[in-house]
């Protein structure tokens, strides 16, 4: 339950839609959605930037450390909308943002900080859309930034399937 989605352009969102396909071809709506954005090849951004839907009202986020920093340990701020923790900093480099709504999408970057307080540009993007109740959304949709022109998404499959091998269409800009 993954997918490579490859060739893609350095610094550019994309967004992806996962249905679970019925045995008739139905696709059950409405999907999962998750988007992330690509890297620009830069020392000091953290890399492998992940967001995990954990349920209807969690996302776990976790990151790779920057190549290269000028602080010890390195420190990071992320910002996330609509969330009460709406900017954060923290030397860690995975973080559980909760009490979210369900079905919602919620965006989050991620900067390196300087030494002097700067956050290091452009920094990474990702975003994930909370669980809907739907029985038949595949769950943990996982958006992994893997290179500057690939994305790599996994998925836990959908339970109680009508099927014994689910299908599922993955829509990208």
């Amino acid at each position: 339950t993954s997918y490579f989605i490859d060739n893609l352009q350095p610094g550019t969102t994309y967004w992806c839609i996962l249905h679970s396909v019925s045995n008739s071809g139905y696709c059950y709506q409405p999907g999962v959605e998750i988007s992330a954005k690509t890297w620009d090849a830069e020392e000091f951004n953290p890399r492998e930037f992940t967001a995990v839907v954990r349920s209807s009202r969690s996302i776990r986020l976790s990151w790779q450390a920057a190549k290269t920093s000028d602080r010890i340990p390195q420190l990071y701020e992320i910002a996330c909308q609509a969330t009460e923790h709406l900017i954060f900093r923290t030397s860690k480099t995975s973080t559980n943002i909760t009490f979210l709504q369900p079905g919602t999408t919620y965006w989050c970057s991620l900067h390196s900080v300087s030494t002097s307080g700067y956050n290091y540009q452009p920094g990474v993007e990702i975003s994930a859309r909370t669980w809907d109740t739907a029985a038949n959304n595949p769950s943990q949709l996982t958006a992994l930034v893997q290179t500057e022109t690939c994305v790599l998404l996994t998925w836990q499959a959908v339970k109680n399937a009508d099927q014994e091998s689910t299908l599922y269409t993955i829509v990208v800009n």
